[in-house]
């Protein structure tokens, strides 16, 4: 007999928790990553980029922000699996957008 046989529910729950846990602190920062690429792609508006700069921009123009906020799957995994309001984080998204681009 296999000794952890007895705790293999408690076993099964603590991987699920891990996980669960591991994916939320994922999808945290991949929103935070598109707070930050937001807030470069406003503070980079009207003025001369260095080769760094514009590398980065680059970076951010393929794997859009923007794409990522309003495509489907992300009211229905992502915000669903946060327990997060989509139409909120979104309007969350645009009032950081407005107060960037007032600041640049």
């Amino acid at each position: 007999m296999n000794p952890l046989e007895p705790h293999a529910l408690e076993i099964a729950a603590l991987t699920d928790d891990t996980d669960a846990e591991a994916c939320a602190a994922l999808w945290r920062r991949v929103i935070d990553m598109a707070a930050r690429d937001l807030r470069c792609i406003r503070n980079s508006e009207g003025r001369e980029l260095t080769r760094f700069e514009r590398k980065r921009l680059d970076r951010i123009e393929e794997s859009s922000p923007a794409d990522f906020l309003e495509g489907p799957w992300f009211d229905v995994v992502v915000c669903e699996f946060l327990g997060m309001d989509a139409g909120e984080l979104r309007d969350g998204f645009e009032r950081l957008g407005e107060r960037v681009e007032r600041v640049a």
